[in-house]
């Protein structure tokens, strides 16, 4: 009751306070005493003159006051014991007396309102506010325990007074102001078009449907609404555009049969039910006429059901929710039944400070069941509290005993007798020790086999006396029937029937003995179930698998499942996994129950690890999908940049970088050079120096290269380093480095062999001999005795076949015969042989290699060494058209197969062995000598000798198609799978020392 009362207090309309609660300003004490003795005088006229403390009025004029606002009292008065008690059916001087009932609200006639204005006003003392006591008094008063004293506004200037005496007079509660925002301005705005509502305008109000949903858990009681108007246009888009998303949604996901509805964007309550037409509050009236006074309102009364009380509304018909039921109930206490005069609303209301009930005290029995131990609080909701006394209990066999609550396990108490030393024992016992009854039956042979139980005053009779046992063990056959004699006492064996066991085992599959005494043996039989992952059927004893069901276990196969976890990253591989089928992408229709818990048996309980975004954490979730977030650790230090004008304040984000927009403030750097302008920055280190200047490299080959960054460490002259190596063979073929870092052998060994005599193609092995064990695999050529046939093979040699390929020869065939025929035919006719005819180049090929000497000696060394190596295709280096075309005509001449790779720019040449490839003689380069350069005249001589052709910048005439072989726009591009002769960066050794990629790739 405290808190209903401090909550509801609030102080009187006239003091000009504001009101805490938002319900209309309560009539005072004074008013009503006065509407009392005066029939018709109303408590609105204009305010009494405030009085001195000896009852005279202030005749002075006074200087007005300015409108001020006074705390409420938080402080409660102390109650009052001599306070009047309740009596039901009549007012207190506290209980406010309603509007309908006053005399002040009844109709006055013309002459009772002239003689009430005559009336000599006389002044009255406002009677004292006297604290109430009980809490039944306090109940009637409303819970307001308190009283406040009055403001002095009586010297405040008349408009004033009248003004704040409107205000008062306007009430507060929300039917009051939706009424005075719907009839007069400000208009309340619409909250979907936010424009406002004018009265002439069709609006629709949430309203609590006529038939609400069930009640939920989130509102167990009865459905609600917010009773915000919209225009009707705009509600009825609203939901007719809401209704349609939610059907396409539900489509969309194959939830076609559940139910769409949409949500009001006040309360956000559900509806199913579209927007009808414009009608009235109360839904009686359709399209209400427009009314100044009430719009939208049907001027009837409204009658509608309130939630919990029967009866109608009686209101006209309104805006807003109806207000609490003031109907007098005769409701009863709840702990006695004592029957209690209250109001309607307040004998239905959920809350149990504002219930009613009596002053006595509760006297109900615990739930302990001791009548002593009856509720002592006063009348009051709900169960009692709980018994706080502990008792102490026995065990059924009387030898354990323990402290516990009262009236624990009551419902489980029996009575119990024992005879010790020949004395009757009696006791009460409510639970089990669970030990082993050491009692026997009346046969004193057999003991009782159960734990604890509750014990009688005679031993209890034997289960196998004679008496109790009178058919076999299966119990189809009588022993009367049987032929066998009498037992005689408990411990003769029953006899048995030939009859089939009728009991089943716990399986469900029957007994296979005959009649027999005791349990059924273990079911042996097999069985066929699914594994876990259902990809099997198993065959198991029944025996196991009912084992396995009692202990919770599954039947597993070996299966492995090989379906990614939920990280997507590492694999299940547990045994026999119920989503297995994950990895076979099949799709099986799984019960929503078991979802969350299939999902969990694919979690990955792995740590993801990865860092965060900030550099120094790393994410400690379980490994997932997707990005980590951001880091979620904080600095509660400020972080200040170093010239310490830009400030970040706690807390701070882990990995936050300040930006500074002012220059940076540090020492210029050692180099001598100047500090360039940049930004202050978080790193200790300034920006490397930009300054171009000289540095000798790191060999020491070249002591001054220019142009090198200031900042630059090491720096290169771009020559190879040739220190001899640790194999003191080869020498290091790396670029510019320092001394000491030359990396370790690992060129090919090209040492002789000491049997073929041919480079070791091992990788180097120095100090260690080249090993000979394995077949030598250098390229031999091999003819026959006559020189006619020639094949190119592997030498072969080896220290277990030390001979080579080389030196054995081919046998001649029929072609050789016949040129042996035809030189000694041509012998004996005295015919000279003609010698074999050099090859004949063409002219257009010849005046390219006048004027490219040296690239086309390149090309030819370049075919030698492919002519001779084991490869069968090569890639040459990307090059200009011109030199593309030329190297496709000379191909052609060798008998080499040609393509065109790749695309422009890095369009390239990829030559290919064929069976008949051979080395022309005389090569290009011999056949096409230049000429000798001429001597620099000088002037004019220059000029008579005409222009000279550089090798660099040669203008030869245009290489044509009809050169051997098929032109490039007939040759077809192939993917680029062959090795390519070594790129940027090295060399190929021939006879013109080292050529570089440049070399091929310089335009003409």
């Amino acid at each position: 009751m405290s808190t209903a009362a401090s909550s509801s207090s609030r102080p009187l309309p006239g003091d000009g306070a504001y009101l805490t609660d938002g319900a209309a300003p309560q009539p005072s004490a004074a008013g009503q005493t006065s509407s009392s003795r005066g029939r018709g005088r109303s408590n609105r006229g204009k305010p009494r003159p405030p009085q001195h403390a000896n009852g005279d009025e202030r005749s002075k004029p006074r200087r007005p006051a300015q409108p001020r606002k006074v705390e409420p009292v938080s402080k409660p008065s102390a109650l009052n014991p001599t306070a009047a008690t309740f009596a039901p059916g009549q007012p207190s001087i506290s209980q406010p007396v309603s509007r309908s009932e006053s005399p002040a609200s009844r109709p006055q006639s013309e002459g009772e309102a002239k003689r009430q204005h005559q009336r000599p006003r006389h002044p009255r003392t406002k009677p004292s506010q006297t604290p109430v006591s009980s809490r039944r008094a306090a109940f009637d008063k409303q819970t307001k325990l308190t009283t406040e004293s009055d403001v002095d506004t009586a010297s405040d200037p008349p408009n004033l007074r009248k003004s704040r005496r409107a205000k008062q007079d306007e009430k507060d509660d929300w039917i009051s102001k939706l009424t005075r925002g719907l009839k007069s301005k400000p208009f309340i705005e619409c909250p979907i078009c936010f424009n406002a509502i004018t009265p002439s305008q069709p609006i629709w109000a949430c309203a609590p449907p006529d038939r609400p949903p069930e009640p939920s858990d989130d509102n167990p009681n009865h459905y609600t609404a917010c009773y915000t108007p919209f225009h009707l246009n705009c509600i009825r888009d609203w939901a007719n555009r809401s209704l349609t998303e939610e059907k396409e949604r539900l489509i969309a996901f194959g939830k076609e049969d559940e139910e769409v509805s949409w949500r009001c964007p006040g309360c956000q309550k559900r509806r199913t039910e579209r927007v009808g037409g414009y009608r009235c509050f109360c839904g009686r009236l359709s399209s209400p006429p427009t009314i100044s006074s009430a719009p939208h309102s049907c001027g009837e009364l409204c009658s509608r059901p309130r939630p919990g009380c029967s009866h109608a509304c009686p209101l006209p018909c309104h805006p807003g929710p109806c207000p609490p039921c003031q109907v007098a109930l005769i409701v009863p206490c709840p702990s006695h039944n004592t029957p209690l005069t209250v109001k309607c609303a307040l004998a239905t209301s959920n809350n149990a400070a504002l219930s009613p009930f009596c002053d006595e005290t509760c006297g109900r029995d615990r739930n302990c069941g001791n009548r002593d131990h009856a509720c002592e609080q006063l009348c009051h909701h709900g169960p009692c509290s709980p018994c706080a006394e502990r008792e102490t209990v026995t065990c059924y066999c009387g030898k354990d005993t323990k402290e516990v609550a009262c009236g624990w396990q009551r419902k489980d108490d029996k009575q119990c007798a024992a005879v010790e030393d020949g004395v009757e024992k009696h006791w009460a016992g409510r639970f089990s020790c669970k030990r082993p009854c050491d009692g026997f039956y009346d046969c004193n042979i057999h003991a009782c086999p159960e734990p604890c139980h509750p014990h009688p005053l005679h031993p209890l009779v034997c289960p196998m006396s004679p008496a109790v046992v009178t058919t076999c063990p299966c119990g189809s056959t009588p022993l009367s029937q049987l032929d066998a004699p009498p037992r005689p006492d408990c411990m003769a064996p029953v006899p048995t029937c030939k009859n089939q066991c009728p009991r089943s085992r716990p399986c469900g599959h029957p007994c296979p003995k005959q009649c027999h005494a005791g349990d059924c043996p273990p079911c042996h039989e097999q069985v066929v179930r699914p594994c876990r992952c259902g990809e099997s059927m198993l065959v198991v004893p029944c025996d196991e698998l009912r084992d396995k069901v009692a202990l919770g276990e599954d039947i597993t196969c070996e299966r492995v499942c090989k379906a990614l976890r939920n990280c997507g990253r590492h694999q299940c591989a547990r045994v026999c996994c119920p989503l297995s089928w994950q990895a076979k992408k099949k799709k099986r229709p799984v019960d929503e129950a078991f979802l969350v818990e299939e999902d969990d048996l694919h979690e990955c309980p792995l740590v993801c690890g990865k860092l965060l975004s900030c550099g120094l954490h790393t994410c400690t979730k379980k490994d997932h999908k997707g990005s980590c977030g951001r880091c979620l650790e904080a600095s509660y230090d400020e972080l200040i940049c170093h010239c310490g004008r830009t400030v970040i304040y706690p807390p701070v984000a882990c990995g936050t970088t300040i930006s500074c927009p002012y220059p940076c403030a540090r020492d210029p750097p050692a180099c001598g050079h100047p500090r360039t302008a940049h930004p202050c920055h978080e790193q200790p280190i300034c920006p490397p120096c930009p300054f171009l200047t000289t540095k000798p490299c790191a060999c020491g080959k070249d002591p001054a290269v220019k142009n090198i960054r200031c900042s630059q460490e090491k720096v290169s002259c771009g020559q190879p380093c040739g220190e001899l190596l640790e194999c003191g063979y080869h020498r290091c073929d790396k670029k510019c480095h320092r001394p000491g870092e030359c990396d370790p052998c690992t060129q090919v060994c090209n040492k002789p062999k000491k049997i073929c005599r041919h480079p070791c193609t091992a990788a180097c092995h120095a100090p260690a001999k080249c090993p000979e064990t394995d077949s030598c695999l250098a390229i031999v050529t091999q003819s026959c005795s006559c020189g006619h046939l020639r094949t190119r093979t592997s030498c072969g040699a080896s220290t277990s076949n030390p001979s080579s390929r080389e030196a054995v020869s081919l046998k001649c065939n029929s072609e050789c015969a016949v040129r042996q025929r035809n030189a000694r035919l041509a012998d004996a006719l005295g015919i000279q042989p003609k010698e074999k005819p050099a090859e004949e180049w063409a002219p257009e090929l010849k005046s390219f290699a006048i004027a490219n000497h040296s690239f086309v000696k390149m090309v030819e060394t370049t075919f030698s060494d492919f002519f001779k190596s084991s490869r069968q295709t090569m890639i040459l280096p990307h090059m200009p058209l011109s030199k593309r075309t030329f190297v496709m005509s000379l191909a052609d001449v060798y008998r080499l197969g040609r393509e065109l790779i790749d695309q422009e720019p890095v369009r390239s040449v990829q030559i290919r062995r064929r069976v008949d490839t051979r080395i022309p003689s005389p090569l290009l380069s011999a056949a096409a000598t230049p000429p000798p350069p001429r001597p620099n005249l000088g002037g004019l001589a220059n000029l008579k000798t005409g222009p000279k052709v550089s090798p660099w910048n040669p203008k030869p005439p245009t290489v044509p198609t009809s050169v051997s072989g098929p032109s490039i726009a007939s040759t077809t591009a192939a993917p680029s799978s062959a090795p390519r002769v070594p790129m940027t960066g090295q060399h190929v050794t021939g006879q013109v020392g080292h050529v570089d990629d440049d070399d091929w790739a310089n335009d003409m």
